[in-house]
C-alpha cells in the first residue's frame, strides 16, 4: 500500500526506508496497520496465571489455548501444526522447536539469531523471545535478542508466500523482503498486560540472503 506523504514524514528515517521497501501496512485499510479481533482466553487458568513472570507468560509457554487458536484460524497461513518452527521456543513440546536452554528440551538448540536451517526451509515460524532485559538475563542468562534480528533470520527459513508471527510487547518493522500482514491483540485476561501478536509474510520471490 501506498502511505501518505505527512505519514511517512512522522516515521523518522527507518520508518521511510521501511515505507519505501514496501515492509508497512497491512492488507487493507489506512495508513500503517489495522489491530483486528484480539485473542483472550475463554477461561483463565488461575493455577497457571499465578506463576506469571511480570505479568506477561507462564515460564516458556503461550497463553493457554492461544497456539490452537492461531493454527485453528489459519494466522499463519493453511499449514498442519507440525509445519511451524517455534523460534524461543521455551518448553513447548513441538515437533520444530529451537531454545537457547538445553532444560526446555528443544528439538535443536541454537540461538534464534543463527538458525541451523537452510534457506526456505519452513512454511511458517513462530516466534516469542522475550519480552524485557530482565526476562532474558532470568530465562537465558544472556542480553535481550533485538526482535529485528531475529525476524531478518525467520525470513530467511520461511518458504516464499509463508507467514512469520513474533508474540511481543513491541511491533516491529518487518524484515526486508516481507511486510506486515496484521497485528492482533493477545491477553491472558482481565488485569493483565496485553502483547502484540504480529504477522509478516515473506514475498513470493526468492531472496538474496547475504551469506
Amino acid at each position: 500500500m501506498t502511505l501518505r506523504r505527512a505519514t511517512l514524514a512522522q516515521l523518522g528515517q527507518t520508518g521511510r526506508m521501511a515505507g519505501k521497501q514496501g515492509r508497512l501496512g497491512s492488507i487493507s485499510g489506512p495508513g500503517f496497520w489495522v489491530m483486528r479481533e484480539a485473542w483472550t482466553p475463554d477461561e483463565v487458568d488461575v493455577a497457571a496465571t499465578s506463576g506469571e513472570i511480570d505479568g506477561y507468560a507462564i515460564f516458556g509457554r503461550f497463553p493457554k489455548g492461544w497456539l490452537h487458536h492461531v493454527l485453528r484460524l489459519q494466522l499463519l497461513g493453511a499449514v498442519s501444526r507440525n509445519d511451524v518452527l517455534h523460534v524461543c521456543s521455551g518448553t513447548l513440546t513441538e515437533r520444530w522447536t529451537v531454545d537457547l536452554r538445553a532444560e526446555a528440551h528443544p528439538r535443536v538448540i541454537a540461538d534464534g539469531r543463527s538458525l541451523p536451517f537452510r534457506d526456505a526451509s519452513f512454511p511458517a515460524v513462530l516466534i516469542d523471545p522475550p519480552y524485557s532485559d530482565q526476562y532474558a538475563c532470568n530465562l537465558y542468562g544472556t542480553e535481550n535478542p533485538a526482535p529485528s534480528r531475529l525476524l531478518r533470520e525467520a525470513a530467511r527459513v520461511v518458504q516464499p508466500g509463508g507467514r512469520i508471527g513474533l508474540l511481543h510487547v513491541a511491533v516491529p518493522f518487518a524484515p526486508p523482503g516481507c511486510r506486515v500482514l496484521n497485528v492482533y491483540g493477545v491477553s491472558t485476561g482481565v488485569g493483565f498486560r496485553i502483547r502484540a501478536f504480529t504477522v509478516y509474510q515473506r514475498a513470493d520471490v526468492e531472496l538474496p540472503f547475504a551469506t
